[in-house]
């Protein structure tokens, strides 16, 4: 192919390139048009957009293979902090009061008094759900326990819980009901003292 038409033959294919890549650009929307990567929260998304709430609860608890203790109650108060994305952390001071204990011996029942607990726990949240009207999370942490004995000085030990929650709406924004079943385990005498607890309340988000 002689010199010169081998040039007219490259530049009408680059002349072809270009003008097809102007076709495709042309078809694809609009910057303006695109949904941005990361959309706004709103208050419709979940409980609020506040990244700071306050909670105040009250439940039950069940002390599991105890024998001075049987089925009492329990209430607190709590914050929760949201750190981006779906992990929060929350922090906790809780109260639990359980009933007298029964045992058997030589035929004869002996009622035995459980010690107060007093807990302070950190935990990490993981948010697994969030909608309009609903969140659901897990939720682990660790803390200290101080239990407070009828005979003896308080003592002070580890505690760790384990557990998940509900968020759900009331239509009164900024305040939602929380339900939230948790496994706590205190370190008491080289053994650990386990109740299963059941948290209801409300929570407030702070503007």
């Amino acid at each position: 192919m002689p010199y010169r038409e081998f040039h007219v033959a490259r530049r009408g294919r680059a002349v072809a390139v270009a003008v097809a890549s102007l076709c495709v650009l042309a078809t694809l929307p609009a910057a303006s048009e695109k949904s941005p990567p990361f959309r706004e929260q709103t208050s419709g998304e979940h409980p609020s957009p506040s990244p700071f709430r306050l909670g105040l609860h009250a439940g039950m608890s069940v002390p599991i293979a105890q024998d001075d203790a049987s089925s009492g109650f329990l209430y607190g108060l709590s914050a929760r902090m949201l750190l981006g994305g779906r992990v929060a952390l929350s922090a906790s001071v809780e109260v639990v009061r359980h009933r007298d204990g029964h045992v058997e011996v030589a035929g004869e029942e002996i009622d035995l008094t459980p010690p107060d607990l007093r807990g302070y726990s950190a935990n990490v949240d993981v948010f697994l759900h969030r909608s309009p009207s609903l969140t659901l999370y897990g939720t682990a942490g660790l803390g200290a326990a101080r239990l407070g004995h009828v005979r003896g000085d308080p003592e002070t030990n580890l505690a760790g819980s384990l557990g998940g929650g509900a968020l759900l709406s009331l239509g009164r924004e900024p305040i939602w009901l929380e339900v939230s079943p948790r496994l706590q385990l205190v370190e008491s005498e080289g053994a650990a003292r386990k109740q299963l607890g059941l948290r209801v309340g409300i929570s407030y988000a702070i503007e």
